[in-house]
């Protein structure tokens, strides 16, 4: 698998980004953290391809853990955010050669489903965690998954104006004369 520098470089900013915005937000709590994570999968599932985001969607929780944004009960948990996070970048991925047809929003709304699965499933069949903790990992991860995604979007189609071809300034002013 050949992997260029600009895509390489392009996972490491995303990367340092999406930690900056889990770090600085991290004290405000899931209400503000996971939709801001949210959408920095869905931007780079769109922007690195699935290989990055599924990158960036693993080293995420566990940076959470060891800053405290994710408490220690919830530990136990890690390893199935980080399959829950590339489920999210691979069915977005996925969905994304449909965009042409379908648009994005079934995208956003198949992957936060999906994410919401992986975790609540697995909280509720294979971990023993408090209610209270387990709650956390159950509808509010579809809700900030679904504002993270409709954030993104608006990201995306930006990143998408600012990317289009325009006209080369030469060529105007040939046809003006």
């Amino acid at each position: 698998m050949h992997v260029s520098l600009r895509t390489l470089t392009r996972t490491a900013v995303l990367l340092a980004m999406t930690v900056a915005a889990q770090l600085f937000s991290g004290r405000l709590g899931q209400a503000v953290t996971g939709p801001l994570v949210n959408a920095m999968l869905f931007i780079s599932a769109h922007v690195v391809g699935p290989v990055g985001g599924v990158i960036i969607g693993s080293v995420t929780p566990w940076i959470a853990l060891a800053y405290g944004i994710v408490k220690a009960p919830a530990a136990p948990v890690v390893p199935f955010i980080m399959v829950a996070n590339a489920l999210l970048v691979l069915v977005f991925a996925g969905f994304s050669r449909l965009a042409r047809t379908w648009g994005r929003y079934p995208g956003v709304v198949a992957a936060a489903l999906v994410k919401f699965a992986a975790l609540a499933g697995a909280v509720r069949y294979l971990l023993n965690l408090k209610p209270v903790v387990a709650a956390a990992f159950g509808l509010p991860q579809l809700v900030t998954a679904l504002i993270g995604g409709a954030g993104a979007l608006a990201v995306i189609a930006a990143l998408e104006r600012i990317s289009a071809p325009r006209p080369a300034v030469k060529n105007l002013r040939r046809n003006k004369e």
